[in-house]
């Protein structure tokens, strides 16, 4: 599959690791350099981005960190099922997190909105697969 041809949009990182997303950053624009990459360091702050944009239907594949303050990732997942899930079909979100419980994960994939459960750090072959995947849901 071309990654050039992927129709995404955009990326969100959620994340309160700064290192971690410039990395990741780093990462996904040597997979795919001209995509937009945008970046919040709590889920409130992703949250109130991506309601802003939603009327303009923009493909986004969100990466979205467990354990931040201000507003984790599960509650980001239940304000967005409960809010925007139903909405609008343009976001799919991937959690990228450090932890290893496998409760964590199980709870993760029980919100359909979410399209895997990926342990930090991103590769270029993890980043390659999820974008492939991501692709394929938001084409849908």
């Amino acid at each position: 599959m071309n990654l050039n041809n992927l129709l995404i949009d955009e990326i969100v990182l959620i994340d309160d690791d700064n290192i971690v997303t410039t990395v990741n950053k780093h990462i996904i624009r040597k997979v795919i350099p001209d995509i937009s990459i945008k970046s919040f360091e709590n889920g409130e702050a992703g949250l109130v981005y991506l309601i802003s944009v939603q009327d303009l239907l923009r493909k986004t594949l969100v990466f979205l960190d467990l354990d931040m303050p201000i507003m984790d990732g599960f509650k980001f997942l239940s304000i967005y099922e409960n809010a925007l899930a139903y909405q609008d079909h343009s976001f799919v979100i991937c959690l990228l997190t450090s932890s290893e419980d496998k409760k964590d994960k199980i709870k993760a994939l029980q919100y359909p909105s979410v399209l895997e459960f990926a342990q930090k750090p991103l590769s270029e072959k993890k980043i390659k697969g999820i974008l492939e995947r991501a692709a394929a849901v938001l084409a849908r």
